[in-house]
């Protein structure tokens, strides 16, 4: 996925930011994934979607057999529809995982005011879906540069905030239990 083709740029890691300061990137490389930062994968989805064509332009011109691979990857529709509403899902969580950080912040008051905002988002994120409005920033995007996204199934991001919702509410009752 992501992680795989981002470890590949570090290789020809000067070409990349050769191509990226060519063609007047905003950024002048890729962000390194790091499992020990939490907040990595969020941040590099951005990154990554932020210069997806110059990803695209430099796969293009490389001779190894494996950024063919790649490139065939990121030419798939859906593929980048997906990258794109992960990208978005991600910059939420991230958001959330800031607002619960900080000096004289309770878990008490965190629980009952950040934890159901973040839960109630998700059921607009939901229905919003389920009635073909997007509120993700980069998958409105991939849908507006798309000239037919129709026979896209909306069902794999309802299913996946659904199972993401489940996954959170657990979480934070176990936390709600172990202080009562």
């Amino acid at each position: 996925g992501v992680t795989d083709l981002e470890h590949f740029f570090y290789g020809p890691r000067a070409r990349f930011h050769f191509t990226l300061i060519q063609v007047k990137s905003q950024y002048g490389d890729l962000q390194l994934y790091n499992n020990v930062r939490w907040l990595s994968k969020g941040f590099v989805l951005q990154r990554f979607f932020a210069i997806l064509d110059e990803i695209k332009l430099f796969l293009s011109s490389s001779d190894q057999s494996c950024a063919k691979d790649y490139l065939d990857f990121l030419e798939i529709k859906e593929n980048v529809i997906f990258i794109a509403f992960l990208t978005d899902i991600f910059k939420h969580i991230n958001d959330l995982n800031f607002k619960l950080q900080g000096k004289e912040k309770l878990v008490c008051h965190l629980q009952s005011a950040e934890i159901k905002c973040f839960s109630r988002k998700m059921d607009l994120f939901y229905e919003d879906i389920e009635n073909e409005r997007l509120h993700f920033l980069n998958l409105n995007t991939v849908f507006d540069d798309a000239e037919d996204y129709n026979d896209i199934d909306l069902n794999q991001f309802i299913n996946f905030i659904k199972r993401l919702k489940s996954e959170f509410e657990n979480r934070f009752l176990i936390s709600k239990k172990l202080r009562m």
